[in-house]
């Protein structure tokens, strides 16, 4: 009689190690908590039990996965820990939580594993990126009033507001006008720690389409584009200082009217030029606790600044540009090159004479595998002395500049420069003088 086949045992599936994503970066991290309290301390859990479960499902594997931070293992796996455990504590301790890169282990379990992640704390500078999402994406406007503060300054070309609630309308508004607006963070250059705080200047793409009446007038059904940053100032999970640019005049050009033909509206609308309201300038309120980190010298930050300077100040040959540089300039321009550059720039100096140019702040942000990045926030005064096609005939009269930008090196040269600043405030401040 033949013998039957043996079957051979079913090899016991091996537990496969998890490993991050290719992207993941060694460097210091920061988590900030998503609720609306800001204990002294907040703890989470940091091993399972039945009442806090602490799994996470391996799709390699289809098995659930026990987790636990021990201070003396490299995996925050149970099943890749070896010999005895020593348990570690997880806390938030005003609302942030530092883990510097040493510590590995934990850094895993807090941005990839843990239950917990995009529940109660978020990765910064995601934390920035998760409140555009909840108040645009989500439509969740009221959450305004928990990640900004009650007496939060905001100052934009336009003036300052003071307080959430001036947000939340503001908030509520643009929604009415462009129900379905969407706001893509294209990026966030971030610095800080515990002891300051955060400084966050967040680069937006907002689009939508123009279906409700409001500040930009009757709807045109008109699809538009354009770019925001904002400069947002975080402690304790919450902003407590903001300020913001929009490219207005690519806004309503898409829309129907020149910046010229939109700021005389706005004046009109206010009741013409002795009620118009108030423009920010240099007596506006320009104080922020938070105070920057500092740079070193012959970094990009320091470099960066002084090209900017240099632009004004001096003869430059921008030889700090790479010759294939991008540039996205307001009015959703762009320009490829030196040549285009140069041309943009000197557009502002060719109109404006007897050139104040100020920094106000200086952000920057150095990764590894990455382009490192600058922003800077700077004011310009000038007198608008000299005719040109972008702001008509000379008014002679001093106007105000708030801008901000960003700026990508490679190989120690700008590469991509995102400049941003308002034009209908420009020449909302011309028509005025003109008065």
């Amino acid at each position: 009689m033949a013998k039957a086949p043996q079957t051979k045992k079913a090899a016991k599936p091996a537990i496969k190690t998890a490993t991050p994503k290719n992207n993941w970066e060694i460097k210091d991290r920061t988590y900030i908590l998503l609720s609306d309290l800001s204990p002294i301390t907040y703890t989470i859990s940091s091993r399972h039990t039945y009442k806090y479960p602490l799994l996470w499902f391996d799709e390699t594997t289809n098995q659930q996965r026990e987790l636990r931070y021990a201070t003396n293992q490299t995996s925050p796996f149970v099943d890749e820990q070896k010999g005895e455990a020593t348990l570690g504590h997880i806390i938030f301790r005003n609302g942030t939580l530092t883990v510097p890169k040493a510590q590995q282990n934990l850094q895993k379990l807090l941005s990839l594993y843990h239950p917990l992640k995009d529940k109660k704390y978020k990765e910064f500078p995601d934390f920035i990126l998760k409140i555009t999402e909840q108040i645009w994406e989500n439509k969740d406007v009221e959450s305004i009033g928990e990640f900004y503060t009650n007496n939060i300054p905001v100052r934009s070309p336009f003036g300052v507001t003071y307080g959430n609630k001036p947000v939340i309308e503001a908030t509520y508004s643009t929604l009415k006008e462009f129900p379905n607006r969407q706001l893509l963070g294209e990026d966030v250059i971030w610095n800080g720690n515990d002891e300051i705080g955060y400084h966050s200047s967040h680069r937006i793409l907002s689009k939508g389409t123009h279906l409700g009446k409001g500040f930009y007038g009757e709807p045109t059904g008109k699809d538009i584009y354009y770019r925001v940053i904002a400069d947002c100032a975080c402690k304790n999970n919450q902003v407590y200082d903001e300020w913001i640019v929009r490219d207005q005049g690519a806004m309503v050009r898409q829309i129907g009217y020149s910046p010229e033909e939109f700021a005389r509206k706005m004046i009109e609308k206010e009741g013409g030029v002795s009620n118009s309201s108030k423009l920010y300038d240099a007596n506006s309120d320009k104080n922020s606790d938070y105070k920057a980190e500092s740079y070193k010298d012959g970094s990009i930050a320091e470099k960066y600044t002084q090209v900017l300077s240099n632009i004004f100040n001096k003869s430059y040959e921008y030889e700090d540009y790479d010759r294939a540089a991008n540039l996205f300039w307001p009015g959703n321009k762009l320009g490829h090159g030196r040549e285009d550059i140069i041309e943009k720039w000197n557009s502002i100096k060719k109109i404006f004479t007897n050139i104040k140019f100020s920094i106000e702040h200086v952000g920057f942000l150095e990764e590894p595998e990455k382009n490192s990045r600058v922003s800077v926030r700077w004011f310009l005064e000038g007198e608008h002395a000299n005719e040109s096609d972008e702001y008509g005939k000379a008014s002679n009269k001093k106007i105000f500049i708030m801008g901000i930008n960003h700026a990508e090196f490679n190989n120690n040269s700008i590469i991509r420069e995102w400049v941003l600043f308002d034009e209908v405030a420009i020449w909302k401040q011309i028509l005025l003088n003109h008065g």
